[in-house]
């Protein structure tokens, strides 16, 4: 690796803490989001509503660090700098993947495919192929082809702790309110419609069951990854 000129406080703080320790402290905060859902928080969309109130949360965290990591890859001066930020994101997905967590992994990719990053063609010649290439086999993995097939396999295939992308199961919700009446001829209720419901609420459930992580909280990064993340607004990113 080359010496990086740190030109502002955001890169500092990314090259600064460990990639290992700030997936850890990460998954953690993830963890503690996800145990907070209460079952009713799943029915009727209402994270679309207002009412799903620790879905959201984990809906605008999601939107933060995914805005957060495009943010530090802008702000770069040079396209080193900004190669150096890609390659750093990548190992901090790679170790959040090692934790099976899966939900940093895509607020990480989304923010590094995001338009802007992908239009710096200067910057993406200088980044390393081995970092190219997790990057590719990351895209596979979240891929929503097949209504996320990859992703599905990967989450659902984890025996201990999983910090799940919730996004694939808030698209099933959707798609089952939308498409299934809540009645049936003759005003039965639509027993199939809540059976589907309830399956995907019992998924959940177990994923919260399995959060168990046994790791230490740092409370300097967790202090940094709650109140010093910096985003730069939407229309300044595009």
């Amino acid at each position: 690796g080359f010496l990086v000129e740190v030109s502002s406080d955001l890169e500092t703080d990314v090259f600064t803490f460990d990639p290992t320790e700030l997936a850890r402290q990460m998954t953690l905060i993830d963890a503690q989001l996800m145990k907070k859902i209460k079952p009713h928080e799943w029915l009727q969309q209402g994270w679309m509503k207002g009412k799903s109130v620790n879905i959201i949360n984990i809906i605008n965290r999601f939107n933060l660090i995914s805005n957060w990591v495009a943010t530090v890859v802008i702000v770069g001066e040079t396209k080193e700098l900004r190669a150096a930020v890609i390659t750093r994101f990548v190992h901090i997905a790679l170790e959040c993947l090692s934790l099976n967590n899966y939900n940093a992994v895509l607020e990480i990719i989304t923010g590094l495919t995001n338009v802007a990053i992908s239009r710096m063609l200067q910057t993406w010649q200088v980044v390393d192929p081995i970092t190219i290439r997790h990057l590719e086999k990351f895209k596979e993995l979240v891929s929503v082809a097949n209504k996320f097939k990859a992703l599905r396999e990967a989450q659902e295939g984890i025996e201990g702790p999983c910090v799940p992308y919730l996004g694939v199961y808030l698209g099933d919700l959707t798609l089952i309110e939308d498409g299934n009446p809540d009645l049936i001829h003759d005003g039965l209720i639509n027993f199939d419609k809540y059976t589907m419901v309830a399956q995907i609420i019992l998924r959940s459930e177990e994923f919260k069951n399995k959060l168990r992580y046994k790791l230490y909280p740092v409370p300097g990064i967790q202090q940094w990854l709650l109140e010093n993340i910096v985003v730069m607004a939407e229309d300044d990113i595009f």
